[in-house]
């Protein structure tokens, strides 16, 4: 018999073998690593999946905040859900048992939270929300991407207590950009920024705007015991000046635009660039660079030594500092990765009575559910913004960090002390004066700026300490240009013969020994300047009744040159 080759039977034979092959080994064809994501512009709902390995995480999010997630040939009866419609609470249910994020956990409900984190659905559950946070509100929107985030915050709250080391996990891990140090110093950097909020100094991630938890149940963290202080972060170390003082960063040091650079200051959990808009010193805000410098004493003579010094140019605006102080604030008072820290610094959605809470915290002296507080106070669009180190930044500072490696480093060649014979090296030149325009009330330019200092009698005397209103500003003000115009009325409160934390308020000053002060958040108090010796502010309410509040200026040889 004469035997005839077809060529069409030939690669049909042979793709038949590859697919196979294929399905003996249960191996996918053409899927990619991590998370892949649709949006149906019809309804407005999003679906994708999570690929590690050879497993495989599907879920959706419908336009109204339903969620579901399952593994690739799980059945429905395996399907997580999750129900995020109403804004202000959320549940999930997994195998026919629903919970919330209010109140303690039975032994029954927390055992079934154990089997979710140990099933297949493990990994997807972290990483799913972690990367989808910067996708794009093109891509996803806010209510959507928490209810793929509800499931890891349960983690958070009822099942790790090391919150800090999984959030630096969970950062290192995911392609979205949430600051960590060693990305901020890499120049091609090409991440996207996250919506989400995630830092070592706020471990548990949060869109902002949406925190469906109570403060009640949550599992305790993993404490350092310096001091006698609780801390769960990695390294408590940048926490404390000495053995029995917890370290915080003055940030009166952020008054005044334009001020000397801060250096080596961190707040509570490793926070730094307090007052910067966005994580700490992220670099979609602030500009950075890195150059060794020599180590002066308190003369201005070099040691001998010399250092790395990073240094971080940011952008600031004054909700950036308040809401940056309320995060401190929370972590001071209440500890580095516990619970309570991050109901302070999100909470407050689920209680409607809560509404007018945040200012009363703010005027009481008191800082909490700082989010919501920014949110009220400011615009939704400028908020979402400052998240990721953009938004309306009116002003400027300067943070700078010592290298932790490269530090005292000895250089008597470039660095030589005054005793050695050898030639000191150039002092850097002056800074260039600015090049704008003078305005029309520009002082004169042999005026030098100088720092004024206002205060008011005691308004109170708490525990037998007498407590008086402060202004902080300069001579020049606006017209010595925008660093010069900036003001700091600051005060102490009192809580049961306690004196509180210091509550700033922000604005700008211009016009000389009788110029106006306008206050950012209060358009009822006027302040003006009277011939550069009393600051006299009216639109103060105590006791419901109106007066107006004189400031003594200290130095009032500040404004001479003016008269």
């Amino acid at each position: 018999m004469k035997t005839v080759f077809n060529p069409f039977i030939s690669v049909l034979s042979f793709f038949s073998f590859i697919a196979l092959i294929s399905l003996a080994c249960n191996l996918p064809i053409n899927q990619a690593e991590g998370l892949t994501i649709s949006r149906n512009d019809k309804n407005g709902s999003i679906s994708g999946n999570y690929h590690t390995g050879n497993q495989s995480i599907e879920f959706s999010v419908s336009s109204d905040g339903l969620a579901t997630f399952q593994t690739g040939n799980g059945t429905d009866a395996e399907k997580l859900v999750v129900d995020m419609r109403d804004e202000t609470t959320a549940t999930l249910n997994w195998q026919g048992t629903t919970i919330d994020g209010l109140g303690e956990l039975s032994a029954e409900e927390l055992q079934h939270l154990n089997d979710l984190l140990a099933s297949q659905l493990a990994t997807g559950l972290s990483m799913i929300p972690v990367d989808a946070g910067c996708q794009g509100d093109e891509m996803i929107d806010d209510k959507q991407l928490a209810a793929l985030l509800f499931p890891l915050q349960m983690q958070f709250k009822y099942q790790i207590s090391d919150r800090t080391s999984k959030a630096l996990n969970l950062i290192q891990s995911s392609q979205c950009y949430y600051g960590l140090p060693e990305e901020e110093n890499a120049e091609n950097n090409t991440k996207n920024v996250s919506s989400i909020l995630l830092s070592a100094s706020n471990p548990i991630p949060v869109v902002l705007g949406y925190f469906p938890f109570d403060e009640v149940g949550a599992i305790a963290p993993s404490y350092s015991q310096e001091s006698g202080d609780q801390f769960a972060c990695l390294n408590p170390l940048p926490l404390l000046k000495q053995s029995s003082e917890i370290y915080t960063s003055p940030l009166t040091a952020l008054v005044l635009n334009g001020s000397a650079p801060i250096r080596d200051e961190f707040g509570p959990c490793q926070a730094t660039c307090r007052g910067a808009c966005g994580a700490d010193c992220t670099t979609k805000n602030c500009r950075h660079e890195s150059k060794e410098r020599c180590e002066k004493d308190e003369l201005g003579n070099n040691t001998g030594l010399s250092s790395i010094i990073h240094t971080y140019t940011c952008g600031v605006h004054p909700a950036c500092i308040s809401h940056d102080e309320c995060y401190d604030r929370c972590n001071q008072q209440l500890g580095c990765g516990t619970w309570d820290a991050a109901y302070c610094r999100h909470g407050g959605y689920s209680d409607p009575t809560s509404l007018l809470e945040p200012y009363f915290n703010k005027y009481a002296g008191l800082q909490f559910f700082c989010d919501k507080a920014v949110i009220t106070d400011e615009s939704i669009s400028d908020v979402r913004g400052w998240v990721k180190g953009e938004g309306p930044k009116p002003l400027s500072q300067v943070y700078e960090y010592t290298d932790e490696i490269a530090k005292d480093m000895v250089d008597l060649r470039n660095c030589p002390p005054p005793d050695l014979e050898v030639q000191e090296e150039p002092p850097p030149p002056a800074p260039e004066p600015p090049k704008n325009p003078a305005p029309v009330d520009q002082p004169p330019a042999y005026i030098e700026p100088q720092l004024v200092t206002a205060v008011s009698p005691p308004i109170w005397i708490c525990g037998g300490v007498e407590l008086p209103w402060t202004i902080e500003f300069w001579n020049v003000g606006a017209g010595g240009g925008d660093e010069y115009s900036m003001i700091d009325m600051y005060a102490n409160g009192c809580n049961h013969d306690v004196v509180t934390e210091t509550t700033h308020w922000y604005g700008t000053f211009e016009g000389g020994p009788n110029g106006k002060m306008t206050l950012y958040d209060s358009e009822l108090i006027d302040c003006r300047l009277v011939d550069g010796e009393v600051v006299s502010c009216s639109g103060f309410t105590f006791f419901d009744e109106e007066i107006t509040l004189p400031f003594e200026v200290l130095n009032p040889e500040a404004f001479e040159d003016w008269k």
